[in-house]
C-alpha cells in the first residue's frame, strides 16, 4: 500500500473512532510512520482529507448497493430489497466506514457543514437512483398490484435509504429480521 492510501486508512479509522474534532494530523502520520508534514504532499489540509474519506465511504456505500441489484436482478423483488436493506445495514453497521458514514451523518464538522451535505445530497441522488430499479422493475413484472401500496412502499423505501433517515434503516432492517425469522 502506498503512502497516500495509508494515510486515507489511517484518517477513516482515526475520524471512525474519533470523529473529525478528535483527529489529527500528527496521530495520522504517526499511525503511518511518517512526519507530519509529509502529508501535505498528498493533502492540502485535514479538511481536505476528510472530504476525501467522506466520498469514498459514501461511494463504497454505493457499490455495495450497486453491487447488490447487479448479483441478484434475477431473484424475486421480495428477496432483492431484503438483501439491499440487509447488506446497507451490514455496511453501516459492520464496517469502519459504516462508523465513519455514521459520524458524518449525525455529527458534521461545522467548517465543512455545506460540504459534507453536498456530499450526502449526491449520495442521496445515487441511493434513490438505485431504488427506483427496484420499484420500477417491481411494477414491470407485476409484483406490484395496488397503486397506493407501490407509492407508499416506495416512498417508504427512499425513506429508509436516505442517511438523514438512518434509524429506520436499522428498525426496518430489525423488523425484516424477525419477519425472516417467523416465517422459517
Amino acid at each position: 500500500m502506498n503512502t497516500k492510501d495509508q494515510i486515507i486508512e489511517a484518517a477513516k479509522c482515526s475520524f471512525a473512532l474519533h470523529g473529525y474534532e478528535g483527529t489529527t494530523l500528527s496521530q495520522i502520520a504517526k499511525e503511518v510512520g511518517i512526519q507530519k508534514p509529509s502529508i501535505y504532499n498528498h493533502f492540502k489540509s485535514k479538511n481536505e482529507l476528510y472530504l476525501y474519506v467522506a466520498k469514498m465511504v459514501i461511494e463504497a456505500l454505493l457499490v455495495g448497493m450497486q453491487d447488490t441489484y447487479e448479483r441478484h436482478k434475477n431473484e424475486n423483488l421480495e428477496i432483492r430489497l431484503y438483501l439491499l436493506f440487509k447488506n446497507s445495514c451490514n455496511f453501516i453497521l459492520n464496517k469502519q466506514e459504516g462508523m465513519m458514514y455514521v459520524r458524518f451523518l449525525l455529527f458534521r464538522p461545522v467548517e465543512l457543514k455545506e460540504e459534507v451535505k453536498t456530499i450526502l445530497s449526491r449520495g442521496d441522488s445515487q441511493i434513490e437512483d438505485i431504488v427506483n430499479k427496484f420499484y420500477t422493475e417491481g411494477i414491470e413484472e407485476g409484483q406490484f398490484r395496488d397503486p397506493k401500496y407501490v407509492a407508499c412502499s416506495h416512498k417508504l423505501a427512499k425513506l429508509m435509504f436516505i442517511p438523514n433517515n438512518l434509524n429506520w434503516l436499522i428498525v426496518f432492517y430489525n423488523r425484516i429480521q424477525v419477519h425472516k425469522v417467523e416465517s422459517l
